[in-house]
């Protein structure tokens, strides 16, 4: 039975008067039989409501499914795809099945309900009594009612004294409101109606609802059934997870985040703490800056997936870490500065010595010649081209030149500067001079003179030194002093 109020009803159940039978639908597609991959053997049929003068308007493609083992073999599942064919939205689509098993002794049935289960079921009052029963598969409002044929009152519908198009409406629009029925002595002739509410079907739209038609021997032997008719309905019924990803932007960005998910075509969005945010093919985030989980379920069939996530992260995938050695430089024993990179995942690499001058080199060498507090920074560049960077600062002394005087300094000349074979010492001074050496850049000792006294001079052969700056490094009265020149 399908309904929207209680004037307009599609049904083929008896009817009003008492002995005729509606006959409201018509077959378009008969009914075939096949055997899915999914259950032992299938019939199918289409079917509409143009058979009666006010159809609702809608087309019903029915499936019912059976299975021959355990624990499957004790119910039949029923699946309705209905389409709403007419130009209006649905508001609320009652759908019923109307069912009078008439088990064993007919007077002696009674109807019940399991909530649990959306599980309406008939048994005989009978010592080893059978039970049937209809289960509401789908995640559908489910409704229900308990009709007694024999004894009226409290709002019973009797279906066997005619059953009109409001008689049968009400039997859906009321809710789980009468559960019982053949609760009087052993029993009674009963029936009920299974049903589920379909809301805001709109105009094209398709949904599926599905049933169990159930057997058993006790309460329990139904319930075990509806439990399995549910899982293996579920099991071909239920939408592909999403993939779960992971979307990385820059620190300090603010973007657009676009979510796509995959498989499928239907999602539902949600919050960490299960709030829906959305439903549709992909979701939008607008000025995003900070990090978020979005929680993601198909929905292309009957069930939602089990849910997957995409992080949505401001990260950079590389580090800016770097070390240099030596640390402070002391230009009285050479002015190189070794610098390493320790980051990992990096494309490029910008190095700022903090004295105007850069290099793209991974682990570059630079030259400092002035004392000073030099901030050097690492930008590097990761494959996200996100840019991220680190400054460490660097310390430049030279000892050779603390502590000394006018004195010592006006009393030692080298000449000629710059010389391309010899260079000469001359001391004038009245201490003695000790620890003479000369130093390249790297702060190797490349000559050695042990000392010189007053009026003493030396002269060098430094034509097997190669073109560069080199330093003139000596001790007097325990002070240190250097001088610099030039080999041409």
């Amino acid at each position: 039975m399908l309904g929207i109020n209680d004037s307009t009803v599609s049904d083929c159940v008896r009817g009003n008067p008492i002995g005729t039978v509606d006959v409201d639908f018509a077959s378009i597609s008969n009914v075939s039989y096949t055997n899915p991959l999914f259950a032992t053997e299938r019939a199918s049929s289409v079917f509409t409501d143009t058979n009666i003068s006010n159809p609702i308007g809608i087309k019903v493609a029915q499936n019912s499914m059976a299975w021959e083992n355990a624990p499957n073999d004790k119910f039949v599942i029923v699946e309705y795809l209905i389409t709403n064919t007419g130009n209006k939205t649905l508001d609320s689509l009652h759908v019923g099945i109307f069912a009078d098993w008439d088990i064993m002794n007919s007077d002696m049935n009674r109807a019940d309900y399991d909530a649990d289960n959306k599980l309406g079921y008939v048994y005989s009052t009978e010592t080893g009594g059978l039970y049937a029963g209809i289960s509401l598969l789908t995640k559908d409002k489910p409704s229900y009612f308990a009709l007694d044929h024999l004894y009226g009152g409290g709002g019973n519908i009797n279906p066997n004294d005619g059953f009109p198009s409001p008689e049968k409406f009400a039997a859906m629009n009321s809710g789980i409101s009468h559960k019982q029925a053949g609760t009087t002595g052993t029993g009674s002739d009963v029936s009920h109606v299974v049903g589920a509410i379909l809301y805001n079907l709109a105009p094209g739209e398709s949904r599926k609802v599905a049933f169990a038609f159930i057997g058993g021997t006790n309460l329990a032997s139904l319930q075990a059934s509806a439990i399995a008719a549910k899982t293996e309905y579920k099991s071909f019924n239920t939408a592909a997870t999403p993939n779960t990803a992971t979307l990385t932007f820059c620190p300090g960005d603010t973007v657009n985040v676009l979510i796509k998910p995959a498989p499928g075509t239907a999602f539902n969005f949600y919050t960490k703490t299960g709030t829906l945010l959305y439903s549709g093919s992909e979701f939008s985030l607008p000025q995003q800056t900070t990090p978020d989980t979005i929680y993601i379920a198909g929905i292309d069939s009957v069930f939602e997936s089990p849910l997957s996530k995409t992080i949505i992260r401001f990260a950079s995938n590389a580090s800016a870490d770097f070390t240099f050695s030596p640390n402070p430089l002391d230009l009285s024993v050479g002015n190189t500065v070794s610098f390493t990179s320790n980051g990992s995942g990096i494309v490029s690499y910008n190095w700022d010595f903090g004295d105007n001058t850069n290099s793209t080199e991974q682990n570059p060498l630079h030259l400092y010649t002035f004392e000073n507090k030099y901030p050097v920074t690492l930008y590097v560049t990761d494959s996200q081209s996100c840019k991220i960077s680190k400054t460490d600062t660097l310390s430049v002394l030279n000892s050779i030149t603390t502590g000394l005087t006018n004195q010592t300094s006006n009393t030692f000349k080298i000449y000629p500067v710059p010389s391309s074979d010899f260079l000469t010492i001359e001391y004038t001074g009245t201490e003695t001079i000790k620890d003479i050496s000369i130093i390249n850049t790297l702060g190797e000792t490349v000559f050695k003179i042990k000392t010189l006294k007053k009026g003493d001079a030396a002269k060098l052969d430094i034509q097997a030194l190669p073109k560069g700056i080199f330093y003139l490094k000596y001790r007097i009265n325990n002070k240190v002093e250097i001088k610099s020149f030039i080999k041409q």
